[in-house]
């Protein structure tokens, strides 16, 4: 059986509350290998780096009107790192 690693559920860490309101995954195209989270300033600014099974790059916020907005980075990454 092969599991697919398409879909993020995003939580708030005080509420323990799904950050969608409908309860929605951000679902990815492709399978995901690899997520990355920025911890260094206020928590609204928050983005998502995701890495997939073709080595593609993208980010995205997880808060705010771009909430969930995936943005390709860059094609054939070997990995990413989060800065902090």
């Amino acid at each position: 059986m092969h599991l697919l690693y398409t879909d993020v559920h995003v939580y708030d860490a005080f509420t323990g509350k799904d950050l969608d309101e409908a309860g929605q995954p951000l679902h990815h195209q492709n399978d995901i290998t690899s997520l990355g989270l920025s911890q260094s300033g206020p928590a609204h600014q928050r983005l998502l780096a995701i890495l997939d099974k073709n080595s593609d790059l993208f980010l995205t916020s997880v808060h705010g009107p771009t909430r969930f907005k995936v943005f390709s980075l860059g094609k054939l990454v070997r990995r990413h790192m989060t800065v902090t």
